[in-house]
């Protein structure tokens, strides 16, 4: 675990910098969101702000270990698609990753810790364009375009909500409520009623820098039946008729997440170059951080997810250059000093390349059951795990660095039967099948 030391600057620094949001110019791609779970007393955290999958566990002594990576791959051309967002699921004691590019939703089997399995997948025919995952009454929700609308853990659509938002989709969100939906666009905040299926109250009390409409996520909280918001001021509290109640002021130009802490007594908010935990009954600072130079220089904090694990409680910060890993004091994770749980962006994510469209052939395309059959193909990823499906039969296979494999599989003990032979890329979820009579 690599160790850092950092100079502890007071909270006004937090308030009174002001920078462009760096790596602006970088080759970097940025980590600007994502999420985050416990899964079995183990913190899991997901992103696919950099346009791949990636998917990483806590192990070890705090040590985040990337577990997949990879994009979709458009199966026609074999050309690779970037994700624009995911969120986990657990369901059935199993856990899921719920995944979007612009035109379709995925879900994937992540509950060995050590790979994501294609499960199912759907395209939108609407012509929408998705830019946001989002949980809304526990079930998965797309935003986009044409709105939000509410899907099944079978990928079909059960619902959905004319509310849309065409600068940045980012802004829509339900906030953690059951009841209403909430949009931030041109300095106003709307609130949608999904029982009515329309906007109830609308406010404009938002400050939002040279009329940005970029990032900011509001926290609906239920005992207190009130919002809070970072815009590009302050922290504030509004009650829902839109009033304030509280303000936390600070002169950066910048506001993004607000999430709460499992003791309901807190919340913490990113504002760029750092993070700040606040105590909600009068919006007075308890801790905070200057992320920029933590872990390597580049920080600029924008997402935040708060999870409790078997340990504790814990702050995982999408800050631009890296994921940030704290405990609730903000403070780096306690196994040594300023030890940090990290994972720092790099130019190049690590998923399967393509070389080539795809193709498969068999040595015969009819045999009896108990012969063997050797099966040949290519144009999955370089090294990529692929799975074979035949006749309710499944056999492993890899692709080598070309992305072409060979492997002989025995004709599974069925009655005769017209079926197919299907090869499915793991990673690039490429797939491909042949004609086949088993005899």
């Amino acid at each position: 675990m690599k160790k850092i030391i950092f100079s502890v600057v007071a909270a006004a620094m937090l308030a009174t910098t002001l920078m462009p949001i760096p790596g602006a110019e970088s080759k970097l791609k940025a980590y600007y969101s994502g999420d985050a779970i416990s899964y079995k007393g183990q913190l899991i955290v997901g992103t696919a702000s950099t346009g791949a999958l990636e998917l990483y566990k806590m192990e070890g002594d705090n040590d985040l270990v990337k577990f997949a990576s990879f994009r979709t791959v458009d199966p026609r051309f074999g050309t690779q698609i970037d994700f624009s967002d995911m969120i986990f699921k657990v369901e059935g004691g199993k856990l899921f990753v719920y995944a979007i590019e612009p035109r379709a939703i995925y879900k994937y089997d992540a509950s060995t810790l050590t790979k994501a399995t294609l499960i199912a997948q759907a395209k939108d025919n609407s012509w929408d364009w998705f830019a946001e995952l989002d949980d809304v009454s526990g079930y998965i929700a797309t935003v986009g375009y044409k709105g939000v609308k509410i899907w099944n853990k079978d990928l079909q659509i059960i619902d959905g909500y004319d509310l849309k938002n065409p600068d940045y989709q980012y802004n829509i969100s339900s906030a953690q409520s059951d009841k209403f939906l909430f949009n931030i666009a041109n300095g106003k905040v709307s609130i949608f009623d999904k029982e009515s299926r329309k906007v109830e109250k609308q406010f404009d009390v938002v400050k939002q820098w040279e009329n940005r409409t970029y990032r900011h996520q509001i926290y609906n909280d239920k005992v207190d039946n009130a919002i809070y918001i970072a815009d590009d001021a302050a922290v504030k509290k509004f009650n829902l008729n839109g009033e304030i109640e509280k303000s936390f002021k600070y002169t950066g130009p910048f506001g993004y997440d607000v999430t709460p802490s499992y003791d309901a007594r807190y919340i913490y908010f990113s504002n760029g170059i750092g993070v700040v935990k606040l105590r909600k009954e009068d919006l007075s600072v308890v801790s905070y951080i200057y992320t920029s130079s933590v872990a390597n220089f580049g920080g600029w904090a924008m997402g935040l997810k708060v999870v409790k694990d078997a340990e504790g409680e814990k702050v995982v910060v999408f800050n631009n250059s890296n994921i940030l890993v704290l405990d609730s004091n903000l403070k780096t994770l306690p196994r040594g000093d300023f030890n940090i749980a990290f994972i720092q962006a790099t130019e190049e994510s690590n998923f399967p390349e393509i070389v080539e469209t795809l193709f498969l052939n068999v040595d015969k395309n009819r045999a009896p059951a108990g012969a063997q059959v050797l099966i040949s193909g290519g144009g999955y990823g370089r090294n990529e795990s692929l799975r074979i499906e035949f006749a309710g039969t499944t056999f492993d296979a890899d692709a080598g660095l070309d992305g072409r494999f060979s492997k002989i599989i025995t004709v599974p003990n069925v009655s005769a039967r017209r079926t197919d032979i299907t090869v499915i890329g793991l990673d690039s979820s490429l797939k491909y099948s042949l004609g086949f009579q088993i005899e």
